[in-house]
């Protein structure tokens, strides 16, 4: 069962890792949108170019150990993969907060989720794939 070993253990410390820079990202939004009376989107794309950085620097080292020197490439590659996720996330957050009229806090924790599988799923079998 290594196979399975290794997956949970990446998966683990895939979500660690997006937990942490997620609080960021959430904490960045609110106080951008709240105290620096940003607009939502905005306040959403300036927070989550700072969890990318964060979230790729803790991925590669914490969760995959990887060891790619290639980092401008993979990065790159984080970076497109992350801007997807990040289309996604303003896309269900526009679309929650525009048309169902749910508070843009609680639409940003749905689309934490669909931007969570997007990203693991995608950074595990191409960004950080061994």
């Amino acid at each position: 069962m290594p196979i399975l070993n290794r997956f949970t253990r990446v998966f683990w410390n895939y979500l660690i890792i997006s937990v942490i820079v997620t609080a960021i990202d959430v904490g960045l939004l609110y106080i951008l949108t709240e105290y620096a009376n940003l607009n939502y989107l905005v306040s959403a794309t300036f927070s989550y170019c700072v969890g990318l950085i964060l979230a790729y620097i803790g991925q590669k080292i914490f969760t995959f150990k990887d060891q790619n020197k290639k980092i401008a490439k993979q990065f790159s590659l984080f970076t497109i993969v992350s801007i997807i996720g990040l289309l996604i996330n303003l896309l269900i957050l526009k679309v929650f907060v525009e048309y169902f009229g749910i508070h843009y806090m609680i639409s940003k924790v749905i689309a934490i989720g669909a931007g969570f599988i997007w990203n693991y799923s995608i950074n595990k079998k191409f960004t950080f794939k061994k």
